[in-house]
């Protein structure tokens, strides 16, 4: 049952960077666009977790903190990720930022009693390798520096702390307040997200006609509607399987899905590179189930 919804949660995931890459492409033209789609796209994603919950109750304090600091550190995250994107080469900017999915296995080995196998160890290791060609491109003419570095560790803690922070959450009562939580972070990133871009149209307003499309708008209802469901599901995993399964299984597959769906639906042709990233990548999912 748990490995049908990891496979179901990557499906989504991979629908829902598409979209992302979508909208990069034709609708991503400043950051006042950006911080709309994103303040748009999450009040989906928490209209969704509003609806899947069937009970409503009182709320611990816990939650609400741990909540709230998931969705400033999430938009956080976001923010750092593509600034060093922005400043140094793309490649190994994704690289760096995947091995987040280490700080949540570290504290499941350490505090949560979830050992780490030999293979498990050797499939994380492959599916590293799998990243780097993934994200490997001869184009890179951006060198690395010191402020590009420290922008790229920033974001990788950041990241590893948002799926520590939400294995923590469920670690406590698993199954218990999923929606709440949701709701509560993905409100908070929501509201952060209109707030950053009424500042910057205060500042400078610049034309944004270019979203008033029902394109975008079925744009934003995919994005959040994948991003909510998804992390319905991913978080109610978070507390039922190890962290050495979920984090970097999903993360593996959704770069194997999105590479073929790429080459499928945008006809992009996979280099020998990408290639064997596809095959150590379904070899490092193997050994990581085992």
């Amino acid at each position: 049952m748990e490995y049908a919804l990891i496979i179901g949660t990557v499906i989504l995931f991979s629908i829902q960077t598409l979209s992302f890459k979508v909208f990069n492409r034709h609708f991503m033209l400043n950051l006042d666009s950006y911080y709309l789609f994103n303040s748009l796209y999450f009040s989906v994603s928490v209209a969704v977790f509003a609806l899947s919950n069937t009970v409503w109750e009182p709320v611990r304090l816990l939650t609400v903190l741990m909540a709230g600091g998931f969705g400033i550190l999430f938009l956080a995250a976001i923010l750092l990720y593509m600034r060093a994107m922005a400043l140094g080469p793309l490649s190994y900017t994704t690289l760096l930022f995947s091995l987040a999915l280490l700080v949540p296995i570290l504290f499941g080995a350490l505090f949560w009693r979830e050992p780490v196998r030999p293979l498990q160890a050797v499939g994380l290791v492959l599916l590293l390798l799998t990243f780097m060609l993934a994200g490997r491109s001869d184009n890179d003419d951006k060198r690395p520096n010191l402020r590009w570095l420290l922008l790229c560790l920033a974001a990788c803690l950041g990241n590893g702390s948002l799926m520590t922070l939400s294995k923590a959450h469920q670690m406590q009562d698993p199954g218990l307040e999923i929606e709440e939580f949701l709701i509560i972070a993905f409100g908070t990133a929501a509201l952060l997200s209109l707030l950053l871009f009424l500042l910057r149209r205060s500042r400078n307003r610049v034309s944004l006609t270019h979203l008033r499309s029902r394109r975008f708008a079925w744009l934003v209802l995919v994005t959040g509607l994948t991003t909510g469901t998804g992390n319905l599901i991913a978080l109610y995993l978070t507390g039922r399987i190890p962290a050495i399964i979920q984090f970097p299984s999903m993360s593996g597959g959704i770069v194997i899905v999105t590479t073929i769906m790429g080459a499928v639906l945008y006809k992009e042709q996979p280099t020998r590179r990408s290639a064997l990233g596809l095959l150590i990548g379904l070899a490092a999912l193997v050994l990581l189930s085992v």
